[in-house]
């Protein structure tokens, strides 16, 4: 057999491991990922998307704060808000590592079947809720990591035993919450202001 063609078959060899090793990495991870349930959470509101655009809209108009016709506007208003890449790569991750996904948005529920539909990949979940229920919300669902944004949510990530994962605001944000990152010893998740 001439020399090249033994080098094209040793260097497709070497390729083929190369997968199959990444392959049962992978699967390995996966398996064990979703066998023992392992979920993440990510605050949506300046946490997995910057939507500081689409409640100054919502102002812009003259809606009363907390109405249904505020939240309406808010939950359907695709155009100004930008998903935050740093989130939205670990979400992908996440979910490719056997994770199950959810979204939770501080939000009234009026007009949210339009901005849950947009959100679902990764997402396998999208929960909007008022602040005083996202402890019951924490504890039940039990999640392995939460993307959290203010020094709050971090703190009752601790206090749950939840891994929490700093992301940081964007500093146009309108959100006031107290955020001062690594103050708690959680994991800060590089480039999430952006």
């Amino acid at each position: 057999m001439p020399v090249w063609i033994t080098g094209i078959l040793m260097s497709g060899l070497f390729w083929f491991r190369t997968f199959v090793f990444f392959a049962a990495t992978w699967a390995v991870i996966f398996a064990t990922s979703t066998v023992l349930g392992a979920s993440a959470a990510f605050e949506y509101d300046d946490g997995y998307a910057w939507t500081t655009p689409v409640f100054a809209k919502a102002d812009a108009r003259g809606l009363p704060g907390g109405s249904a016709d505020y939240w309406n506007l808010v939950n359907r208003s695709d155009g100004p808000e930008r998903t935050k890449p740093a989130p939205w790569l670990a979400s992908w991750a996440l979910r490719l590592a056997g994770f199950r996904v959810e979204l939770i948005a501080e939000r009234g529920r009026e007009g949210s079947e339009a901005l849950a539909a947009r959100r679902m990949p990764p997402a396998a979940e999208m929960h909007f809720i008022s602040a005083e229920e996202r402890a019951d919300l924490l504890r039940k669902k039990d999640y392995t990591l939460y993307f959290a944004v203010s020094d709050e949510q971090v703190t009752l990530a601790r206090q749950l035993d939840i891994t929490p994962v700093r992301v940081l605001k964007n500093p146009k944000s309108r959100f006031t919450a107290a955020q001062t990152p690594g103050r708690y010893g959680e994991t800060t998740l590089p480039l999430s202001r952006l």
